[in-house]
C-alpha cells in the first residue's frame, strides 16, 4: 500500500501519544488499514483528557476551554495539529 501525508500522520499521531503513555481511544489502526480511512473518533477522546469536563466546557476549573484548547495544553501543539487533521 501506498503511504500518503494523512496515513503517515495517523501512525505518528498513534505513535506520539503511546510515548506520552496515552491509550488511543478512537483511533482505530487495524479498521483504518482495511478502509484506508486513517481518522480518529473525537468524541471517544472526550473522557481521556485527564481534567477537562466536555459537558461543563471546563479545563482545571476554567470555564470556556474547548477540547482542542484542553488536548493543546495537555499533549502539547505536535499532537494537537495531528488530531486536529486526521477529524
Amino acid at each position: 500500500m501506498k503511504r500518503n501525508k494523512r496515513h503517515e500522520d495517523f501512525f505518528k499521531l498513534g505513535k506520539l501519544m503511546k510515548a506520552k503513555g496515552i491509550t488511543p481511544v478512537g483511533f482505530d489502526p487495524l479498521h483504518s488499514l482495511v478502509t484506508s480511512e486513517f481518522h480518529i473518533d473525537i468524541m471517544a477522546m472526550d473522557s481521556m483528557i485527564p481534567n477537562y469536563d466536555g459537558d461543563k466546557c471546563t479545563y482545571k476549573g476554567k470555564p470556556n476551554y474547548s477540547m482542542a484548547m484542553a488536548i493543546k495544553e495537555e499533549w502539547g501543539a505536535e499532537i494537537h495539529e495531528l488530531i486536529k487533521g486526521l477529524i
